[in-house]
């Protein structure tokens, strides 16, 4: 349900129902029914002093009338209060019919930004603004007075982050969140190699590229022999080897002695250069940003080292080469935000790692193998500054092998045993050498259907994939080894977020936002939510019959907006017993008549 909050929150007609009128009637009621059995007892009374049998009553005879009393009543009563949204306030519903005649914004839009407007982490923000327009669009925008080129720049990523980037560095009381619809479906019809795949609402593809070192990575299981004797021979080359036995630690220090280029192991411990000491290698990013950038560095951190390249790339080989095998994935931010905020933020960097390690891996290799995904937000800070150390996502291998990843050395891609093609529980699953890469001779996909050709036959815009540039519709960046493709009709909304004011004024070229020409407008921009503005729910949630069942009260001045209904009932239990006529009302009644007869 929602804004059932903001709602309760609200609250003061509830406190203009009288419920003590309900209880004082039906204890009223308990009163006046003994006034009834009073009543009939003395009837009774009158009757036995009437009836006489020979020369005395009833009475005189030792009758006597029965008197009653409630010795027990439980009084309860309920009321609900129900109140439905009036049609009359269909805010989503208006926002679409207003831009009926507008080709760029659907019905499909204004459902998923109304249904942007239940995101808990909105509420935590004096006020919100959206401002939404495609990929190929661009603008210039002020918000409450600065100014921003909006997608004036080439590349996929850097197109829909330097807007962002800006507001915050002009002012750091707003955060920007932005959200691009998702891609349409994709099949790669490429040669063998080349990777394609959907990530989200980008088209990744990556091409292999021909390796500057022989390389290799070695599986082993979990089982190592006691001594050397019984140990397992792991050949490099054909005249180096080295023998699996004792622990992880000592096989892979021999390992190292015998490759003697660049070796580092992987174990749900995490990275070892040493086989002793183990860090699980993190991905950082900037304050606020959710963008994946392998140049980022500041402080004391950096995504710019060889051992991150190459505990990626050992991933990447991982999930492809071992279907056993699964990750952790878990983001964090520092303490400088808001809580449900910051748990959002850490869930969009996971969600870009996922992008860059799954865009390396065929499509055949699913997001299923992600063991678990962790938004913890800003569960590791200790206070509310801005911290580079805290803003990253850890990846972890979880698997029942050990693996040693050899890069340059005398390992030998074609000497090196048990190779890729046996059958043994240790042995390489990757072996690599610096064989030049033949360049695929087709490089294409479909995007919703339609037909994509990067290369074939006489086409060929490789050239374009090494830089921002614009191919058959798509806006084109590569970040590492991974080239993104944004097709240039996607809606990418902004959301911007103040947490110190109310106030948000937008321009669009020159125009107010409020004067903008719904019919025609490439920008949509949105009222200003605010917490006096969110009782107006999703169009989904007025176009039904949706109610709300409220506990508390509603500020009176919200209530026109609902359909308002009481309803309440009320229960009476009570229990009475036949009681003796007081012992005083009997002596009298026998004095009167004793005294009567007296005088007659």
């Amino acid at each position: 349900m929602s804004y059932t909050e903001d709602i309760t929150n609200g609250a003061s007609i509830l406190q203009q129902v009288d419920v003590t009128d309900i209880i004082t009637s039906l204890a009223l009621g308990i009163a006046a029914a003994q006034e009834k059995l009073d009543d009939n007892s003395i009837k009774q009374l009158t009757k036995l002093s009437e009836t006489e049998v020979g020369d005395k009553s009833l009475l005189e005879l030792g009758f006597t009338p029965a008197f009653y009393s409630f010795d027990y009543a439980d009084v309860s009563a309920s009321i609900s209060l129900r109140m439905a949204l009036k049609k009359s306030d269909e805010f989503g519903a208006k926002l679409s019919a207003d831009y009926k005649s507008n080709a760029d914004f659907d019905k499909n839009f204004f459902n998923k930004l109304e249904n942007n407007k239940k995101k808990e982490t909105r509420k935590e923000f004096k006020s919100v603004k959206d401002i939404s327009l495609k990929a190929k669009v661009t603008s210039n925008l002020t918000l409450n007075s600065d100014s921003y080129n909006m997608h004036q720049e080439d590349g996929a990523i850097s197109k829909v982050e330097h807007f962002g980037e800006n507001v915050r560095t002009n002012n750091q009381e707003y955060r920007v969140v932005k959200e691009i619809e998702e891609a349409k479906e994709v099949v790669n019809q490429s040669s063998s190699g080349v990777i394609i795949r959907k990530s989200g609402p980008y088209v990744t593809v990556y091409i292999p590229e021909t390796p500057t070192t022989s390389f290799g990575l070695l599986k082993l299981d979990a089982t190592y022999p006691a001594t050397s004797s019984s140990g397992i021979t792991i050949e490099l080359s054909s005249a180096v080897n080295f023998k699996k036995y004792g622990t992880f630690n000592t096989t892979f220090n021999r390992a190292k002695t015998a490759n003697t280029g660049t070796v580092y192991g992987i174990t749900e411990s995490g990275f070892t250069t040493d086989g002793a000491t183990f860090v699980k290698p993190k991905v950082y990013f900037g304050w606020d940003l959710d963008a994946f950038d392998p140049l980022y560095n500041e402080g004391s951190v950096s995504n710019a080292t060889p051992e991150l390249a190459l505990y990626l790339k050992t991933i990447k080989y991982i999930l492809q080469k071992d279907p056993d095998s699964k990750i952790n994935v878990k983001g964090y931010t520092d303490g400088s935000g808001k809580k449900d905020y910051n748990k959002d933020l850490s869930k969009r960097r996971v969600e870009a790692v996922k992008e860059y390690i799954f865009g390396k891996v065929s499509d055949d290799v699913s997001e299923a193998r992600i063991k678990t995904a962790l938004y913890e937000g800003e569960s590791l800070a200790t206070n509310e500054d801005k911290d580079e150390t805290l803003r990253y996502v850890s990846i972890e291998v979880i698997s029942d092998n050990d693996y040693i990843f050899f890069q340059g050395g005398l390992i030998d891609a074609d000497d090196a045993t048990p190779n890729v093609a046996s059958t043994d529980a240790n042995k390489f699953i990757v072996l690599e050498d610096t064989t030049a890469v033949t360049p695929p001779t087709i490089i294409k996909f479909t995007y919703g259907g339609e037909e994509v050709i990067i290369k074939e036959s006489a086409v060929d815009e490789t050239s374009k994939l090494s830089s921002k540039s614009l191919i058959h519709g798509f806006h084109h960046e590569k970040v590492g080894e991974v080239s993104y493709l944004l097709h240039e009709e996607s809606v990418v909304t902004y959301s911007v977020f103040n947490s110190e004011s109310e106030e948000l004024d937008v321009t669009v070229d020159g125009v107010a936002s409020a004067d903008l020409d719904k019919s025609t407008t490439k920008v949509f921009v949105s009222d200003t939510e605010t917490s006096k503005t969110r009782l107006n729910t999703s169009s989904k949630d007025v176009d039904g019959n949706r109610t709300f069942a409220v506990s508390g009260s509603i500020d009176f001045r919200t209530s026109r907006q609902f359909d308002m209904s009481v309803e309440g009932n009320a229960a009476l239990a009570a229990r009475m017993k036949s009681v003796p006529a007081p012992q005083e009302f009997l002596d009298y009644i026998s004095q009167v008549l004793t005294d009567s007869n007296s005088v007659s």
